[in-house]
């Protein structure tokens, strides 16, 4: 019950973050600016909720410190190049469920206190940690990266035929 409540609200953070608000970034700046403002935007909001669990007595979801704020500016532009691949923010929206999922019940289960769904050793600590951010995080810019390049490329490449073509 509560992975759902939590899917809703991540729907509306989606849909107002990479959604709407990056329609209207996008309208005024160019691609990139506006995924730059979007992700610190996404970032602020991030330590905001945090805050705010702490000024009303909550405890924290999460320590606040530079590391999860570069994990989370990683993350945010990760989600926003998902959404410029497919043009859709539903993509976005699976992938940060399915990320926050596969660290609750695969990579660090314990820091949430739930029963693990696969255990293993670590031989070096933190290396579940660096698994994460390594090859969910940077991986899915990597690849999202090279799909948008493609994309253009495919773009500027038809266009140069069909001038060629009208000589």
């Amino acid at each position: 019950m509560i992975n759902i409540l939590f899917a809703f609200f991540m729907k509306l953070e989606e849909i107002g973050l990479r959604g709407m608000l990056y329609d209207v970034l996008r309208y005024k700046f160019v691609t990139w600016l506006s995924v730059l403002l979007q992700t610190l935007l996404f970032v602020s909001v991030t330590i905001a909720v945090g805050q705010i669990q702490v000024l009303v007595g909550l405890a924290p979801g999460v320590s606040i410190n530079i590391f999860y704020i570069i994990l989370i500016f990683c993350f945010g532009i990760c989600l926003q190049l998902l959404r410029l691949c497919t043009g859709s923010f539903w993509t976005s929206i699976g992938f940060h469920l399915a990320y926050l999922e596969i660290m609750r019940f695969a990579i660090s289960p314990h820091q949430f206190g739930v029963p693990p769904i696969i255990t293993f050793h670590e031989s070096v600590s933190g290396i579940g940690v660096l698994i994460s951010i390594c090859m969910m995080i940077i991986g899915s810019i990597i690849v999202s990266l090279v799909i948008l390049g493609a994309k253009r490329y495919g773009k500027v490449h038809n266009l140069n035929q069909n001038a060629f073509k009208s000589y």
